[in-house]
């Protein structure tokens, strides 16, 4: 899987945010989907660098949360 949403002329939303918007297609959702659904746990924590997110708090903890209950409530199944 190598993006979510394509920035692309093509599929972008006229729409007056400083970022612009962007969609996706039906078959691009399905191949998202499939793709996460094909994670579990291990894999899904292997992808990211907690403590370096956690470090230029790009994803902070909160409260008594750990990494692992951060990866746990990530990887929720997609329907």
């Amino acid at each position: 899987m190598g993006y979510v949403v394509p920035i692309r002329d093509d599929n972008e939303l006229d729409c007056e945010l400083e970022l612009g918007a962007y969609y996706i297609t039906a078959q691009q959702v399905k191949e998202a989907t499939d793709f996460l659904n094909s994670l579990d746990d291990k894999s899904l924590e292997n992808m990211y660098d907690f403590k370096s997110m956690q470090e230029n708090a790009v994803y902070p903890l909160h409260g008594n949360e750990n990494e692992t209950d951060t990866v746990s409530m990530n990887s929720l199944t997609i329907e």
